[in-house]
């Protein structure tokens, strides 16, 4: 996969996958496990990306490692977290009495998860790819965006309904793929992203 078409063609194919996927979790099991069995295997997929273009291509590992432990313009890494009191405001604090320890530890298992493993695919290796080309910075970040429509699929109501959840996810990345390629750096990205995620799926 060394050739930088190949990556959006990959990222086509995922998210082309995760709708008949995420449709028949959604037809079979309930709604949670629905939602836990559709991440688990959007991420078996995601790791399968991840590790092909680590174990194929060297500049990749290379340009990823830097993108972890390296960065410029550091203030800029502060933005990655913009988000957060607004839905510490909006979504976890109405929700508050709900949560229990299960619950709670679960939320923030798959928000680890899905924070570590979304990153590392849909900015680290994108821009250790497409760092060059905005427009397939922009293109690869729509794709990610249109992946959420597949959450639509399963027997779930979400915080704001389709517009939040598409919308948010749009907003977000274009929003950490702008910082890490200011920055070189997408570790804060990834923190941030867990965050994220962890308030919007206690919601």
């Amino acid at each position: 996969m060394s050739k930088p078409f190949n990556l959006l063609f990959f990222q086509l194919v995922i998210t082309s996958l995760c709708f008949p996927i995420f449709y028949f979790f959604g037809k079979v099991l309930q709604p949670l496990n629905s939602f836990i069995f559709s991440f688990i295997s959007y991420w078996v997929l995601l790791s399968i990306g991840i590790f092909s273009m680590l174990i194929f291509d060297n500049e990749t590992t290379i340009l990823l490692r830097q993108l972890i432990f390296s960065s410029r313009k550091k203030l800029l890494l502060l933005f990655n977290f913009f988000p957060i009191p607004a839905l510490v405001l909006i979504v976890f604090i109405p929700n508050i009495s709900h949560f229990s320890i299960p619950l709670i530890s679960m939320v923030l298992a798959i928000a680890v998860s899905n924070g570590i493993l979304e990153e590392l695919f849909w900015r680290g290796i994108v821009l250790s790819k497409y760092s060059h080309s905005n427009l397939l910075l922009a293109a690869s970040t729509t794709v990610f965006a249109l992946f959420h429509f597949a959450f639509l699929l399963l027997p779930l109501q979400y915080h704001g309904g389709a517009l939040n959840l598409v919308g948010g996810a749009a907003i977000m990345g274009f929003l950490w793929i702008f910082i890490s390629k200011l920055t070189r750096n997408i570790s804060l990205a990834i923190l941030a992203h867990i965050a994220v995620n962890f308030l919007a799926f206690c919601g």
